[in-house]
């Protein structure tokens, strides 16, 4: 009778499932695993104090970048948050606005970039033509809606970016200008004024 269910047979496999847990190979997976989770949780506290450091000192590393398409559960962050984690960044140089376009349009947006890299993006054979894959993983398994899908392009070597983008077009040096914005009623604003 396919219509009862044998909560003895149910049991059973539970049972079978723990005890394959504690078999060596097993417990050499549960360790490897459980060293992925601590690497992802140093990795997200780091990001942790990236954010804090750009928005009070300055932005700590142009090229530090969270090495994971997701966050690791609160508890895991918990669980490892008393652990060292090395926040030494390397602060490097920032990439030319353009090459930062570059790193994160589609290729469907080609038209935001100037003319000059229009063929080298379309082109899947070009020097930047391989940072636009055609065939990529979204991931649904949390999804209702198909936007809701997390979208897992591979992480871009900005140093390679920046090489393959110096082969196809001489970028004009960054001479961009910093504005500020201040209301006159503020003590800065006559402070500034005086300059």
């Amino acid at each position: 009778d396919d219509d009862n269910v044998d909560v003895a047979e149910i049991i059973d496999d539970a049972a079978a499932d723990s005890i394959r847990l504690d078999k060596e190979d097993d417990a050499k997976l549960r360790e490897q695993f459980e060293q992925k989770v601590q690497t992802c949780c140093k990795e997200y506290l780091r990001g942790m104090v990236w954010v804090m450091r750009y928005y009070t000192t300055g932005c700590p590393s142009w090229e530090w970048f969270y090495p994971y398409y997701y966050a690791p559960l609160l508890q895991d962050v918990a669980r490892y948050s008393s652990l060292t984690v090395d926040i030494d960044m390397r602060l490097g140089e920032p990439l030319h606005p353009v090459e930062q376009l570059l790193a994160v349009l589609p290729r469907e947006s080609v038209n935001a970039l100037p003319d000059e890299l229009h063929s080298a993006v379309t082109d899947p054979k070009s020097a930047l033509g391989g940072f636009y894959p055609d065939d990529f993983y979204v991931d649904f398994s949390e999804a209702t809606f198909s936007w809701q899908g997390v979208i897992q392009l591979p992480f871009i070597n900005c140093r390679k970016l920046r090489k393959a983008c110096r082969e196809v077009v001489r970028l004009e040096p960054d001479s961009g200008c910093t504005l500020l914005f201040v209301h006159e009623s503020t003590p800065i604003a006559a402070h500034l004024e005086h300059l």
